[in-house]
This record gives C-alpha cells, sequence and structure tokens, in this order.
C-alpha cells in the first residue's frame, strides 16, 4: 500500500492503546480487533471524567439519575447470578464495617453490582465509572457509625430486590442517594436542600481530582 513500518506500528500502538486491537507475537501472532472489556470502559470513562475536571456535584446528579434507573431494572431482571455477585460485594461491605478506610471502595462496588444486574450493560459501564469516580469523594464522611447504617441500607435493598419489589427498591435506593448526598454537599460548602441552587458555595463545584495508585483511580486535593 505505499506505506512504511514506522506508521503503521505507531498507528497499531495507538489503537491498542485505546483498547480497540490486541498485538500477539510469536507463532500466530498478529493484530486483532480488541473484544470488549467494559471494566476497562468504565475506567477510561471516568479517567475522561477526571482529564474534563468535572465537579464532583454533577457526578453526584448524574448518579442520582442512573442508579434509580439500574435499581428499577435490577429488581425486573436481576438473574440469579447476579443476585449471587450482589449479595458477595455485600458481605464485603458488611465484613469491612470497622474499617471506614477500606469500607467505602467495597460499597462502591456493591452499586457497581447493581448496575450488572440491571443486565444494561450501558448502564452497568455507567455505574461503574460512576463507582470509581465517587469512591474518594464519599471516602471522608465514612465512619464506623456511617458503614454500619450504610450497610444496613443496603441490606434492605438487596432484599428488596431479591423480592422482586421494584417499588420499594426505587424507594430505598432514592432515600439511600439523598441521605449521602446531602451530607457530601454539606461537608464540601453546597446547598444539601437544591442542587441547582446558583447561590451554592464554590466548594460544591469541587472538582473531582483522582491519581493512579496500584492500579486503581485515588483522589487527590488541589
Amino acid at each position: 500500500m505505499g506505506v512504511s513500518r514506522l506508521p503503521v506500528r505507531e498507528a497499531v500502538s495507538r489503537l491498542q492503546a485505546l483498547g480497540l486491537v490486541e498485538v500477539k507475537t510469536g507463532a500466530g501472532g498478529g493484530v486483532r480487533v480488541a473484544t470488549g472489556k467494559p471494566d476497562y470502559i468504565a475506567e477510561l470513562l471516568a479517567i475522561q471524567l477526571v482529564l474534563d475536571r468535572l465537579d464532583a456535584e454533577e457526578v453526584l446528579v448524574a448518579q442520582r439519575i442512573v442508579e434509580v434507573a439500574a435499581v428499577g431494572m435490577a429488581a425486573r431482571n436481576a438473574t440469579a447470578e447476579a443476585l449471587a455477585l450482589m449479595r458477595g460485594a455485600l458481605d464485603e461491605v458488611e465484613r469491612l464495617v470497622e474499617q471506614p478506610e477500606l469500607f467505602t471502595a467495597a460499597s462502591m462496588a456493591f452499586h457497581a453490582a447493581i448496575g450488572g444486574a440491571s443486565q444494561n450493560r450501558f448502564l452497568s459501564i455507567m455505574m461503574q465509572a460512576i463507582a470509581i469516580t465517587l469512591e474518594q469523594v464519599n471516602a471522608p464522611d465514612t465512619t464506623v457509625e456511617v458503614a454500619r447504617m450504610v450497610a444496613g441500607r443496603h441490606r434492605k435493598l438487596l432484599h428488596a430486590i431479591e423480592a422482586r419489589d421494584e417499588a420499594a427498591s426505587v424507594a430505598l435506593i432514592a432515600h439511600h442517594l439523598e441521605r449521602v448526598h446531602r451530607h457530601v454537599l454539606a461537608r464540601l460548602g453546597g446547598n444539601a436542600a437544591s442542587t441547582h441552587d446558583p447561590r451554592r458555595s464554590d466548594k460544591a463545584k469541587t472538582p473531582v481530582v483522582v491519581r493512579r495508585e496500584n492500579g486503581r483511580m485515588r483522589r487527590t486535593d488541589t
């Protein structure tokens, strides 16, 4: 095709970095179109949200919209396998109630498991990205007492989803998120009563800033 090897290698490297192709060496190797990796997509999305300097309040609003929809779908669509994954995630949440520094990550993993139970892959990816982005935003409010209350709410939510009670499931997640967001916004200096109040403090616009650490995203202060 009249193209030298160097630009082809550069193009392949860029496609590989984007996760669009897989490169294998040796016998039977070559360049192949990559298979879908939802976890990878979710992390890339979370990174892009950070690079765009999205503020925490914007992510909280998105969480409320996405999770309420996902919980309703989970109550209708969750398979036995998805419910088992949720139970496992919740067991880990309850195991870590005495360790606030680890609890938040486990709690967000439970939220992400709800996304998988919705059986909607797009919602699942969105919830994973939101969980990654908000993990360290929520962490400062986590104490042993808070962890116990959150674990209890999660247990009630799981029971409602297992019972296929969509109305109860949606009401429980909406109530839970309202309480969590109120505390977060109060800490950031926002108006907890209204997420769209133009008079709120600029602290409520705190950008979600994270750094890479041991393969995970971690928030840093600016």
